[in-house]
């Protein structure tokens, strides 16, 4: 249903004023500026009655009021129809709102609407589309971690001391007094037996878009550009006897399309996808004898844009690349034979060289271009030893690198590396042409057989101090127990910044069922920074077996990770969500609960603050999401209200304002942990009875 608490408008063309809305615009602020000076002087008549000199002066500005504001009763409408919002005319989404704050609490009610007044919105990926599509609304429970059980469970407290009362017999005394070195016992497992799951408890409501987006591709058309590039590569994506096969049916049999992740990157005006493609000798998708990446571009409204150049960040350009296209087609023969269309013999003879030429040419204009460029849609070329199946990078996930008026992403991906020794974690820049893929390694660790699934984040010491520098990223390699990853984007050399041990964490706080999922988020730029505080979003991934749905359950969650002074928590975590949608069977024939049941978050595509309620402080956000069924269907999720639900648990709950490591962390952790697993696994059986296999 359709959420009117915000006036909805088209912010496609803020900023293509033509002179007649623009003289709109004028009227309208004069308009507005005598109501408000007219209800002024009604709610302070003495101060009216000062400064007008006669009765008639009175009457005059009271007509003229009156005028004005029937003025506005007509024009204003004119505000929708010609796509006018004088509140959001100037400058770029970019700009970050330099105000902070020091308590995280204050942020569900800062006042960012003269920020707001600042933003372009035509160049964010919000449209009236979004806008308008209809949302349902469902409800999240989720659990906290850093309760200030001291306060909120004050009267258990009060009930477990007077619990241990024993008589004494002082002179005058008939009272009870405390059994201290009992309250003392009890007081080292009093977080544990006090605080229950309810207390943790968070309950509140967010909003997803109805309709969704489903993005495809043309695998036939794939197929034939990576056979026509005649390189390495061709000889390991066809077999012998592919010649007396249909086309259709090797790429229908042979050929799958995995999830997609997906980042807006504004400076190009389109969306950016990149999905794993494997190409399977044996016709089955979970066992690839190669995995590809692929890329493809999109416009504001999900239309693949063929064709699209985006410049490689390290390759001077020339001033006007236009021209100097023009000047090299020139070069190459490329003419469209206007100069003989006067002559029509010469014309006919110059199209028949054209035509003879026209591929050839392309292709040597497309050679050039390459050096300068990626044109999506593409095959990136990453190269692996293709001896063997399960070969290739896989799972890539992206993640927008917004720094110095600069955005680049960064693809994060696992591929099988004799030289590391098993599966390892790769970083690339598709937009570098020199050096932009690093293996990942933590010297002095000892990495897994099969490393996968690391969280990418952006620190805000991540950013390179020189210009030989490419900078660092962060990961979050374990959710639980909490580790975080620093590595290196110039050599991929990575430290461990934090981890169990730097809260002594047992091992109650081990829970290998929440991992991978989308790249963690700052808040929206339109939000005032935290004094000595850094807040992320995510949606992790639900991972775990054998719980009422088939032999292995995927779902998104969401998570607030936080840190302070090198300490980080989460200090929220939902524990599954799946937006109502009947996820496909892994043999994508129906939506029962067969052996897998996959539907996996991969990545937050942007998250804006369109608006805010000027009375009671709450966000107008849009945030979306790519999520992925089966492996197969990747679908677009727009969400709403995600910020107002986050920032909701400081009103909700007594959270602690700090997270300190002590011998009671282990405990809050272990607690939270335990009721996040119980809520799991009855999402998951109440799932399983609404889709029984039959």
């Amino acid at each position: 249903m359709l959420d009117t608490e915000f006036d909805f408008e088209d912010v496609s063309s803020h900023n293509n004023h033509s002179d007649f809305q623009r003289i709109i615009t004028t009227l309208m602020v004069w308009v507005h500026s005598h109501i408000l000076n007219f209800i002024k002087c009604i709610q302070s008549k003495q101060e009216w009655f000062k400064v007008s000199n006669s009765r008639r002066q009175i009457k005059r500005s009271i007509r003229i009021s009156i005028i004005l504001m029937a003025c506005l009763l007509v024009f204003y409408p004119l505000k929708y129809l010609v796509n006018i919002d004088i509140a959001k005319e100037t400058t770029t989404i970019n700009v970050q709102n330099e105000n902070s704050l020091e308590d995280k609490a204050d942020l569900r009610k800062a006042d960012i609407s003269s920020f707001i007044k600042q933003v372009d919105f035509s160049r964010t990926p919000i449209t009236s589309s979004m806008l308008m599509q209809n949302y349902e609304k469902v409800f999240l429970t989720g659990f906290v971690s850093n309760i200030n059980v001291e306060q909120t469970d004050s009267d258990k407290l009060k009930n477990l001391e007077t619990s241990h009362m024993y008589d004494v017999n002082f002179p005058d005394s008939g009272k009870k007094v405390p059994d201290i070195k009992q309250i003392e016992k009890d007081g080292r497992k009093s977080y544990d037996s006090i605080t229950t799951c309810e207390d943790l408890s968070y309950n509140n409501s967010i909003y997803y878009s109805s309709t969704m987006n489903i993005l495809g591709d043309d695998l036939v058309s794939l197929r034939r550009t990576l056979l026509k590039a005649d390189n390495w590569l061709v000889k390991e994506v066809q077999d012998k006897d592919d010649k007396l096969k249909d086309e259709t049916e090797i790429v229908e049999t042979q050929w799958f399309r995995f999830g997609g992740s997906s980042i807006w990157l504004e400076q190009e005006q389109c969306y950016l996808v990149f999905s794993r493609i494997v190409y399977s000798r044996i016709k089955q998708k979970n066992h690839p004898h190669v995995s590809l990446i692929r890329g493809q571009a999109f416009d504001k409204n999900w239309k693949e844009i063929q064709g699209k150049k985006i410049p490689y960040i390290d390759v001077q350009l020339p001033n006007d690349i236009d021209t100097e296209f023009g000047k090299l087609e020139e070069e190459l023969g490329v003419s469209d034979c206007k100069e003989f269309i006067n002559d029509q013999i010469n014309y006919d003879f110059c199209k028949v060289q054209q035509a003879k030429s026209h591929l050839q040419n392309l292709k040597r204009k497309d050679t050039v271009s390459s050096k300068y460029f990626v044109t999506y849609p593409v095959v990136f070329d990453i190269p692996f030893d293709a001896n063997g199946d399960w070969k290739g990078p896989e799972d890539p996930h992206v993640i927008l690198r917004d720094m110095n008026n600069t955005q680049e992403s960064v693809v994060l991906f696992n591929m099988d590396d004799h030289v590391g020794g098993g599966r390892r974690m790769f970083s690339y820049m598709p937009h570098r042409k020199l050096d932009n893929i690093q293996r990942l390694d933590v010297p002095g660790r000892q990495l897994r057989i099969s490393e996968k699934n690391w969280t990418p984040f952006f620190h805000p010491s991540d950013n390179p101090r020189s210009l030989l520098s490419r900078g660092f990223i962060h990961f979050i390699y374990s959710f639980s127990p909490l580790e975080i990853f620093r590595c290196s984007l110039n050599d991929g050399i990575c430290e461990v910044v934090f981890d169990a041990d730097t809260l002594e964490l047992s091992t109650l706080n081990s829970f290998g069922g929440m991992r991978g999922g989308t790249q963690f988020v700052p808040l929206p730029k339109s939000l005032p920074r935290l004094q000595n505080k850094n807040i992320w979003v995510g949606f992790p991934k639900l991972h775990i077996s054998n719980c009422g749905c088939g032999d292995i359950f995927y779902r998104p969650m969401l998570s607030l990770l936080i840190e302070s002074k090198g300490v980080y928590h989460q200090e929220l975590v939902v524990p599954a969500i799946d937006f109502n949608i009947d996820v496909l069977s892994w043999d994508l024939l129906s939506d029962q609960c067969k052996e897998t049941n996959i539907l996996s978050p991969n990545s937050i595509v942007h998250w804006d603050v369109f608006d805010q309620n000027s009375k009671t402080k709450e966000f107008q956000d849009y945030l979306t999401l790519t999520v992925s069924e089966s492996d197969a269907l990747t679908k677009v999720v727009t969400l709403k209200g995600v910020l107002n639900y986050i920032l909701g648990i400081y009103k909700d709950k007594d959270i602690r304002k700090e997270f300190v490591p002590n011998r009671e962390a282990d405990v809050i952790i272990s607690k939270t942990l335990g009721c996040l697993i119980d809520e799991a696994k009855q999402n998951c059986r109440k799932y399983g009875d609404k889709h029984r296999l039959l």
